[in-house]
Parts: C-alpha cells; structure tokens; sequence
C-alpha cells in the first residue's frame, strides 16, 4: 500500500550481458526527479554498495565536484522498462567535495523492490549547494540478490507482539499477534479456552503505509466480513525520518485524530506508527471500529536501541506489549512483555491543539542485541 508519487521517465537502456556481467549505457535522457524542473549531471559516483547488518542498503557517494552536495531522494528503476520501483525520500546526507557520504536505504523500504525479483538501477538525488541547482548522483546497478539480502538482514529485527486479553474472569481467554515490522508479516493467534492449546488463526502482511500523512481507514463500525484490511495491525512509516516534527492524519468510524510526533535526537534509521484493533480475530469474529485500539510509536536508532512510545491505549481489554518475542510464537507466555495496560484503562495525553501527543509516563528505551 505504498504511495509513490506517479513519475515521467525517459530513459533508454542498452542492455549487454559479457562473461556474466550486465553492463547499462545510457543512451539519452534521465529519470526526473519528482516535482524538479530539471535534471543535471553530478560529479559523483557511488564507490560501493554495503548490505547492513540492521537491514538495508548504504550506498557510498564520493563527491568529484567542487562544490558541497546534499544527497535525500533515491529512486530503483525497473532495467529494460523505465518503471520506478521506488521513489523514496531518505535522511539527507552532506557530502563535502572530495568527501564521501553513506546514504542508506532502509530495509522497510527495499521490501517492495525485493518483491519485483529484478535487479534494479539506482539514482540518487540531491541539491547543489550553489543555489537550488538538482542534482543526480551517477547510476548503479543493484542486483536482486543484493536487495533481497538486505531485506532478509532487516527480517532479522526484533519481532512486535500485541496481546489482548479479553476477560478479567478467564485469563486463558487472549489473543495475540506478532509481527515483523519490516516485511509487514504477521501471526495472529487465539486462546478462547484455556483448556485449548493456542491456534494460529490468521496468517499474513499487514499494510505498510509509505509517503502519507493521512489515512481513512473506516467510516464506521464495519461487520468483520466487510473488514477493510485483513490485517489486525497497520503500519504508518514516519517520512521525516524523526528529524522534525510531523503529523499523521487517522480518520475511523468518523472522527479524525492527529498524531503528533516530536522530532528525536540521535542517528534514527526508521521511525513507524503501529495501529491496533484488538477485536480483530477470526476465531471470534465481531464487527470493527477504528484500528486505534492501541497506537505505539516504535523509533529504531542506529546503535540498535530502540524506543517504544505509547500515544493511545484504550479499551475495556487489557493489552500487553512485547518487543524481541523468540519463536515458537504460539507461546507468548515464554515472552516478557515490555508494559501491560490493565483492563479499562485509557492511556493518552493532547497537546493545546487537541492532537495526541507521547504519553510521557509510557516511554521505554530497549537494547535489542
């Protein structure tokens, strides 16, 4: 469910395949730059291509030019076809002349390329530092086997796990969902009966919503055979990369609510807003209101910390949080969780402006090694 802006592309590709290596020459023309006027030629070139072990890419800019150059978009273009991949914008990055600068691809973003399973060419843009000049940073080839590998790196992240339990009288009667924020995959299951073993009763990728600082997911209560996504969690990735301040736009079951997120100190490599409906399962299926049962801000920062901040929770269930859940997930009780929020408890905090803000008692730092 990304939102790549539509983009017109000229370009023209000589493929040549000698002793196994694909080779690309530009014939005419280049791949614009969303919302730019034009397009020159930069005096840069990408040294090397480095798969991180957090997930993702970095690419190596060297700057040939005399000038200072801020490298913030990148865009994988289909070989043979033109078509964008990806158009992403990433943490902008100064590189001096004669310096070197990573750019790194974060591995939430490559999972849409890795699912095309072609091999991609990459352009990296940015802005001259004499005047407002675009600039291009010369294009490479990414071969699927190193996308892919990257994005098999991130699935290595900590697993996510929500859990509600239903009664305050039956303490076997819970269902939970564990997933992987990175390829949006997850697993729900369901203990109605605590003389039951847990079943896995759903399996699947939940939406992850790139570029976007609004979404409408309902207009109201919804049956759940009419549910609008068949995911009990969604996604929403920050795309300030928390280096300023930034509000997402929910609207469910007629009302609009803001979430405020507060620019974060540090080298943060992804920052994403997890939404919850906690009646969603299919073992007891019930109509569905607003998938904001439970709104967590999960902020991973370069150093391998991670910071889990709640901005709503609410409901007559009581939650449980986990991060780092270890297989097999059918048995969350070998997991500890990192908070629990008690039955008919309502965790949220507003700003003057009525937008919801960092709950501040609710703020975790965890090392995930």
């Amino acid at each position: 469910m990304g939102n790549a802006s539509t983009i017109g592309v000229t370009l023209a590709i000589l493929v040549a395949v000698v002793t196994g290596v694909t080779l690309f020459t530009y014939i005419h023309g280049t791949v614009a730059r969303p919302g730019a006027s034009a397009v020159a030629p930069a005096s840069t070139h990408v040294e090397k291509i480095k798969v991180l072990s957090s997930g993702g890419l970095a690419f190596y800019v060297a700057n040939d030019g005399d000038t200072t150059l801020t490298v913030d978009e990148v865009m994988f273009i289909e070989p043979g076809t033109g078509k964008a991949l990806l158009s992403q914008k990433v943490k902008p990055v100064k590189i001096p002349p004669a310096g070197v600068g990573e750019v790194v691809v974060p591995a939430i973003y490559l999972i849409r390329v890795a699912q095309v399973g072609e091999n991609a060419v990459v352009r990296l843009y940015g802005s001259s530092a004499v005047g407002t000049q675009v600039m291009s940073v010369t294009p490479v080839i990414v071969d699927s086997k190193t996308i892919r590998k990257a994005v098999v790196a991130g699935a290595k992240a900590p697993k996510l796990a929500f859990l509600a339990n239903t009664s305050s009288t039956v303490p076997g009667q819970t269902h939970w969902v564990v997933f992987d924020y990175v390829t949006g995959e997850y697993w729900l299951y369901s203990n109605y009966s605590v003389t039951n073993p847990p079943q896995l009763v759903e399996h699947g990728y939940a939406p992850i919503l790139h570029g976007v600082s609004a979404y409408t997911i309902t207009t109201g209560w919804v049956p759940f055979a009419n549910r609008p996504v068949d995911s009990p969690i969604v996604i929403v990735v920050n795309p300030t990369y928390a280096e300023r301040d930034w509000d997402f736009n929910w609207t469910a079951a007629g009302s609009t609510t803001v979430f405020h997120l507060e620019k974060s100190n540090g080298d943060v490599v992804v920052d994403f807003l997890i939404f919850w409906e906690d009646l969603y399962n299919p073992a007891a299926p019930r109509s569905l209101d607003d998938w904001k049962d439970h709104v967590v801000r999960v902020t991973q920062f370069a150093n391998g910390t991670f910071r889990i901040a709640v901005y709503l929770a609410k409901g007559g269930y009581s939650h449980k949080f986990y991060i780092g859940v270890k297989e097999p997930y059918s048995d969350i009780t070998a997991n500890t969780p990192l908070y629990t929020k008690p039955f008919n408890a309502r965790w949220y905090q507003t700003d003057a402006l009525g937008r919801y803000v960092v709950y501040d008692s609710k703020v975790w730092l965890v090392h995930v090694g």
